[in-house]
């Protein structure tokens, strides 16, 4: 996904400079925003179903799944908060990149595994414009949402887990 998107990276990663030169910290949490809202759609390709007959079990699915998105939140924001926190060092810029970083990674566990729930591309887009999106926002704005983000994430999960069981017995 990273490949795909290093234009989008840079400009977003230029543009977050420019507000630390300017003392701008607005900018730099836009583009932070954005580009944990870019990483989710690393997910938005519907794979052939048999793909999840790779895995040892649907419990190794989930830790290679939350494994990868915390590298990929990881190093890919680690440049984005640096330069927001030399810029600013207080308590309220250190919360907000940790709900950030929390809200990133149930953003990624829902799209992976909403990935395999959907039959077509379309489904996934409208599912990804009135759930997994607008949750996204709101729980950066909100950290009690992160709740209700985390239940919608345990129920697609058991879902996922219903759906494919035979899979793996």
């Amino acid at each position: 996904m990273f490949r795909k998107q290093v234009p989008l990276y840079a400009v977003l990663l230029f543009l977050s400079f420019m507000g630390v030169l300017h003392d701008n910290i607005n900018l730099c949490k836009v583009c932070l925003i954005l580009w944990g809202a870019i990483q989710g759609t690393a997910y938005m390709v519907t794979p052939p179903k048999h793909e999840l007959s790779v895995y040892n079990s649907f419990g190794m699915y989930q830790l290679i799944l939350v494994k990868s998105g915390l590298r990929n939140i990881f190093i890919t924001m680690f440049p984005f908060i640096v330069l927001m926190l030399v810029l600013i060092h207080d308590i309220e810029a250190i919360l907000f990149c940790l709900v950030l970083f929390y809200s990133t990674l149930l953003y990624q566990w829902n799209m992976g595994m909403a990935r395999f729930s959907f039959e077509t591309q379309t489904v996934m887009g409208i599912y990804w414009l009135l759930f997994p999106l607008p949750l996204f926002l709101v729980s950066i704005i909100n950290s009690v949402v992160l709740i209700l983000y985390l239940a919608l994430n345990m129920g697609l999960t058991l879902s996922v887990k219903k759906k494919f069981k035979h899979i793996w017995n």
